[in-house]
């Protein structure tokens, strides 16, 4: 009987499939629990309210942060060593505060705005302010703050909080 005991498999290693399991799972949970987050996030309603308070509080940095973008370009065109400009900084908890806007649209409008503001200091700053491509950086970034402007205006007019 030792011999038919001794042909038998030796019990298979069973950690590989486990760990294959555990790891299906916790992905299967983070992803449940991503879902749940963004469907609240989805049906809580964006109101005026809430707008305006996020606006009130944190959209001060944003208008902060415009004023160091467009005095950073100023001063180099004025300047009469553009190099001797030193680089804007963003506000202290200004990315936190582009965060946490409520509005899913301006949020979009603001990082559109962000990058649009960083091309046009990186083409302000890799020569000459004035020469036609900062002129053109300019005017990309400019559009950009009007439409994110705009539809600030337009989430506070009566037709947007109906």
């Amino acid at each position: 009987m030792t011999g038919l005991l001794a042909q038998a498999a030796p019990d298979p290693d069973l950690t590989r499939p486990i760990l294959v399991i555990a790891a299906c799972a916790v992905i299967i949970i983070v992803t449940v629990l991503l879902q749940v987050a963004q469907a609240r996030r989805r049906a809580h309603a964006l109101t005026p309210e809430a707008l305006h308070d996020w606006q009130t509080s944190s959209g001060r940095l944003l208008d902060l942060w415009i004023d160091a973008v467009e005095g950073e370009l100023r001063a180099r065109r004025s300047a009469p060593d553009p190099a001797s400009v030193a680089p804007a900084a963003d506000p202290p908890g200004f990315a936190e505060a582009v965060a946490t806007c409520p509005d899913p649209t301006l949020g979009a409008l603001i990082a559109d705005l962000r990058s649009r503001a960083a091309a046009l200091l990186a083409t302000a700053r890799s020569g000459d302010p004035n020469r036609p491509e900062v002129a053109a950086a300019e005017a990309s970034y400019l559009e950009a703050k009007e439409r994110a402007g705009a539809h600030l205006r337009d989430a506070f007019s009566p037709a947007g909080t109906q």
